[in-house]
């Protein structure tokens, strides 16, 4: 298993979803050799910048993400889980999610106006859905790595 300065900090399941979402980052990255890049990674970008530019809206759904990627519904599911085997839904929430891990670390932000600013509608909810990833509460969170 690789090793991580989350190790300490999260449990082992939740350092794999780390890693899960930094490699699906990565298929956004060029190719250092300068080759094409893999199929649908450019769809998968362009839906990674306007999930960032819409982070904060609580009313961001797959309704509004296919009207902004111009595609059906079906179109967007099969495109996004082709490229990165997860939902639109999922890849939201890992977003709003690791916004949520830098505000916790770099700010001193109450929880419940983090929530807010990263698009959940309440913090109970934002506090369940982290807890859930990660395995420890925000607050938990932003005592260890401090």
């Amino acid at each position: 298993m690789k090793t991580s300065s989350f190790a300490g900090v999260i449990p082992n399941a939740s350092v794999e979803y780390v890693y899960q979402y930094a490699s699906i980052r990565r298929l956004n990255l060029p190719d250092a050799s300068g080759l094409q890049t893999p199929i649908g990674s450019e769809f998968l970008n362009k839906f990674i910048a306007i999930l960032e530019k819409h982070l904060a809206d609580p009313d961001l759904g797959v309704a509004q993400l296919t009207r902004l990627m111009l595609v059906s519904r079906a179109q967007l599911n099969r495109k996004i889980h082709a490229s990165s085997g997860k939902t639109p839904v999922r890849l939201l929430t890992m977003l709003r999610l690791e916004k949520a891990c830098s505000l916790l670390v770099q700010t001193d932000e109450q929880v419940m106006e983090i929530a807010i600013g990263v698009g959940f509608r309440d913090a109970r909810y934002f506090t369940r859905c982290f807890t859930r990833h990660y395995g420890i509460s925000p607050r938990q969170y932003r005592f260890r790595t401090r």
